[in-house]
């Protein structure tokens, strides 16, 4: 532990001592403060973090997990499935359908579980151009979808880029990755962007009596944006084929579990009228799924609803494929005055579940084998999204605004009851002087049950959705080279929706209390020190760490570009079984040799004291793996 605060120090005081702050960005910084107005409508837009270019670059933020591993008041850790996933501090990883990951303004969450991660948990961001994420119920200009925190991916702009990108990369683990991206303009109104990525993740391979687990990954990245004067057209794909680590079996050692999922979309944004107050989106989502799980039957078999059955029917093998569809129209008109931005929209959204094999073997007590399929009994198939929403933020003066937000949503769903619900989201910004605000929000959500959720219930009419209601508030002072944070937020959840061996249920409700601070002391823009802690305040049993915090430390100098991260997490207990604190440091170096040219190395995970995730098998097992392996990286980036 001395090594790291020696190591930390040493960064700290390099930083000191070379950076200084020249007069054009505190004219810079004096301006922006100078219009309190504009500063309280982005405000706003709710509680939110920026990730900018050059911090991505100085992190070596290669993909999105670089960037979530250390987001406050979570956990980013595997799933059954071996699949990166956000939790809320103090709860189970599980297929949470409570977060929302767009690109650019279009949502890519998988249509059969409403979760982003299954192809996004390692999304590269060499097309990034930054990043916004948002917590708590957001504004619906931010993202037309209910959810309790919103991750936006800005691509980059291609006349600002005007340039072709090569990098590549090996790890220790004896990964790699390779990208190919270009984007410049082609005429005055005209450009394009086109990145393209191909990577492998080789984990390390866990045992559980004596069968590997595993969750190493393939995949393939490409994206194309074309901007074409107020039109924006995106094509989008992806493949992932994974190992996927415990998976359907109902104890821990599958004796086969892989899955292999295909996304792609097409989107088309245009923007109206000579002050472009109309936007115009229509977009086509098509996800392909593929999975296959094999498991003794002596062993527990693998879970498929709904003929698993311990005492007459145990599945031992399962073959799923399915074809999901999405289509969105969506139109909204903003009318601006001096004092009120007022935006009023709706939307009309498709989503389809079509299965062609839904397979499986099993062992029937007493007579033998047998075999089968449950796809008669998915019977779940199509959700029509009707929704109309109004937003308005109105300035009482330079420097309070009032924010409204309310919005309706009515599914009709194939065999099951329709579903009428609302979100409303009421907030004050206060700017008390130039240093120092205070935002609060009070809003009401929901989260809809997802296909997946649906087709795992006993009784999937009476699943209802999961409502949730909360008060949050911001303190921020802003001095000279320093910036302070405080947040506290609360929240109420009701009719939680839990994966039990009886299939999913609804349980009752779970009140918690979030806190955070943070402080950002400045030397220059691209050198700071950024440090915070939190503690979560949940009632039920912890199944991840409810207290943590971090330091980063952010150095650019003229050819070299230095990072420094310390992720902490506090130990917790799991059935008698005890999980210890854990120190994450990351460390990165990068030389430039040009402006063109640079090597980088990388080191993760350096003190071999990752955070955990636990899996759970039948009878009464319990077991703990690392979430991220140590491990070394180098690369190469030539720009053309």
């Amino acid at each position: 532990m001395k090594k790291v605060v020696v190591l930390l120090a040493s960064i700290f005081i390099i930083n000191t001592t070379f950076a200084q702050e020249d007069i054009t960005t505190l004219l810079d910084k004096y301006e922006e403060a100078a219009d309190l107005s504009n500063r309280t409508k982005v405000e706003s837009l709710g509680h939110y973090i920026t990730i900018t270019r050059k911090d991505l670059e100085i992190m070596q933020a290669n993909t999105l997990s670089d960037v979530l591993k250390s987001l406050k008041l979570h956990s980013y850790i595997p799933n059954i499935f071996g699949v990166y996933q956000l939790t809320v501090s103090g709860l189970q990883v599980g297929l949470n359908t409570s977060y929302r990951l767009f690109i650019d303004d279009h949502e890519v969450s998988s249509i059969h579980t409403d979760n982003p991660f299954l192809i996004y948990d390692n999304y590269p961001l060499d097309s990034i151009d930054h990043i916004k994420i948002y917590r708590g119920a957001g504004a619906v200009r931010i993202g037309n979808e209910p959810s309790i925190l919103i991750i936006k991916l800005y691509t980059k702009d291609p006349k600002r880029e005007n340039s072709t990108t090569i990098k590549g990369l090996l790890d220790t683990r004896k990964g790699y990755s390779y990208s190919f991206t270009d984007a410049r303009p082609i005429k005055e109104n005209i450009s394009y962007l086109v990145s393209i990525y191909k990577g492998y993740n080789n984990y390390k391979t866990y045992h559980y009596n004596n069968n590997p687990l595993n969750r190493d990954s393939h995949s393939v990245f490409g994206i194309f944006k074309l901007n074409y004067y107020d039109t924006q057209l995106t094509f989008n794909f992806v493949r992932v084929n994974r190992d996927a680590f415990k998976g359907l079996a109902v104890d821990i050692s599958p004796d086969k579990s892989n899955t292999q999922s295909q996304d792609f979309y097409i989107s088309l944004t245009q923007k109206l009228l000579e002050d472009k107050s109309i936007t115009f989106n229509i977009s086509y989502d098509y996800n392909e799924r593929k999975g296959e799980f094999e498991n003794k039957f002596n062993e527990g078999g693998v879970f498929v609803l709904p003929v698993y059955n311990p005492s007459s029917l145990i599945p031992y093998y399962y073959y799923e494929k399915r074809n999901l569809k999405k289509y969105i129209f969506y139109i909204s008109k903003e009318f601006k005055t001096d004092n009120n931005v007022l935006l009023i929209g709706a939307s009309y959204k498709i989503k389809q579940n079509e299965i062609d094999k839904a397979d499986y073997k099993a062992i029937t007590i007493p007579s033998g084998f047998t075999s089968g399929s449950i796809k008669d009994s998915l019977k779940f198939k199509r959700i029509d999204l009707y929704t109309a929403f109004i937003e308005n933020q109105f300035n009482v003066n330079e420097k309070n605004l009032i924010f409204l937000s309310l919005k309706y949503d009515y599914y009709r769903r194939e065999n099951l009851p329709d579903i009428k619900e609302f979100i409303a989201r009421v907030g004050h910004i206060s700017f008390i002087n130039h240093n120092f605000y205070i935002k609060s929000f009070i809003t009401k959500t929901y989260i809809p049950p997802s296909f997946y959720e649906l087709e795992q219930s006993k009784n999937p009419k009476d699943l209802k959705v999961e409502s949730i209601k909360g008060f949050f508030s911001e303190v921020v002072y802003e001095k000279d080279k320093s910036v302070l944070k405080l947040f506290y937020g609360y929240t109420y959840a009701k009719n939680l929706i839990y994966f039990t061996q009886y299939g999913t249920l609804n349980q009752g409700g779970i009140p918690s209390h979030l806190l955070d601070f943070e402080y950002t002391y400045k030397i220059t823009p691209d050198n700071k020190i950024v440090f915070d802690i939190f503690k979560a305040f949940i009632p039920s049993s912890k199944m991840s760490s409810t207290f943590g915090g971090s330091i980063k430390s952010f150095n650019s100098f003229d050819r070299l570009d230095l990072y420094g991260e310390l992720i902490y997490r506090n130990g917790f207990e799991v059935f008698d079984k005890k999980v210890n604190s854990t120190y994450n440091l990351n460390v990165g170096f990068i030389y430039n040799f040009d402006r063109n040219l640079s090597i980088r190395i990388k080191g993760e995970n350096l003190l071999n004291s990752s955070y955990k995730t636990i899996l759970f098998g039948y009878p009464n097992q319990v077991s703990i793996f690392d979430a991220y392996d140590r491990k070394l990286t180098i690369g190469i980036e030539k720009v053309f």
